[in-house]
């Protein structure tokens, strides 16, 4: 069971509720037991994403170790473009599904962000192979122009969710730089994938998890500096 994680904004310190820390470890579970022909398939394809890469991928192999016909797997995704899009989908699903959880029940914008990078940092520490297919999938996107476009998606409909929500709680803000919530939780995306990046290319260096700390400082400024009152625009 997680305890409780302390984090603090400014000057006040405050803890994520050990049932919205259970929300999230519900999350890092990427898929489903494999019950059905789907779940073992898609498990199948994670594992060898993460172990052989996407170039690498054999679908009689990903259809052997998933327990299936070669020709039920081609049914359902007919090729590996299509198999990816379904990995993507997924993996972005249940962490939608696991953000969501974090999105509520704020006084302002900025512990909102605070837990979305806390749910960023704590996604590395216990799912890590999220961030690695994540990263073997940018990679392969430069090779094919539809999935480039399905990747590309993902960190826009984040953001939207992020922005919607902190509008729906009656706040809107936009510091001084005019940055929007949406721009701001593209940052934090796009610093919490680079962490990843140099995490898994030196995962000696501990000092790596501080960096979430400085993105929370930068996020919550950003977002706060240039505050006109909840509600207002």
């Amino acid at each position: 069971m997680l305890r409780s994680c302390p984090v603090t904004s400014g000057s006040a310190t405050r803890s994520i509720k050990p049932n919205m820390a259970h929300k999230v470890q519900n999350a890092v579970i990427m898929f489903a037991e494999g019950k059905t022909t789907v779940d073992r398939i898609l498990n199948a394809a994670v594992e060898s994403i993460v172990v052989r890469g996407c170039d690498a991928i054999n679908l009689r192999a990903i259809a052997e170790q998933a327990a299936v016909m070669l020709s039920q797997l081609c049914c359902h995704y007919g090729d590996k473009n299509n198999l990816f899009s379904a990995v993507l989908k997924r993996i972005q699903q249940n962490y939608m599904e696991g953000l969501s959880g974090l999105c509520r029940g704020y006084d302002t914008p900025g512990e909102q962000i605070i837990d979305f990078i806390d749910y960023n940092k704590f996604l590395l520490k216990e799912s890590p192979d999220t961030y690695r297919i994540f990263i073997e999938f940018c990679r392969f996107s430069t090779a094919s122009q539809k999935f480039q476009a399905e990747l590309a998606n993902f960190p826009s409909e984040i953001a939207s969710m992020i922005e919607s929500r902190i509008i729906c709680n009656g706040f809107y803000r936009r510091s001084v730089a005019g940055f929007s919530i949406a721009v701001v939780a593209r940052i934090v995306l796009s610093a919490s994938l680079g962490i990843a990046l140099q995490h898994f290319l030196s995962p000696e260096i501990e000092g790596v998890w501080k960096r979430f700390d400085d993105i929370k400082a930068a996020a919550v400024k950003l977002i706060e500096e240039g505050t006109d009152g909840p509600g207002k625009r």
